[in-house]
């Protein structure tokens, strides 16, 4: 993903991206920094375990790509 399209694109609950091949929940988004926020699965997850990437560095994962691991 670009920086431009960061910036233009709706940020919502229950998006999902991928990253190095693998699907994550996006549970934060830093948009300063233009970072996301990753977990391995949409729950309660302590911050201290989140990981933080590069809008650059992932794709997204649209409702029909749900099955994607």
């Amino acid at each position: 993903m670009t920086r431009d399209q960061f910036n233009n694109m709706p940020h919502h609950a229950n998006m999902f991206v991928k990253y190095e091949g693998v699907k994550y929940y996006v549970i934060s988004v830093d948009f300063k920094e233009q970072l996301f926020g990753l977990v391995d699965e949409k729950e309660a997850i302590p911050k201290d375990e989140w990981f933080w990437v590069r809008c650059e560095s992932i794709e997204l994962v649209f409702p029909d790509e749900k099955s994607i691991n």
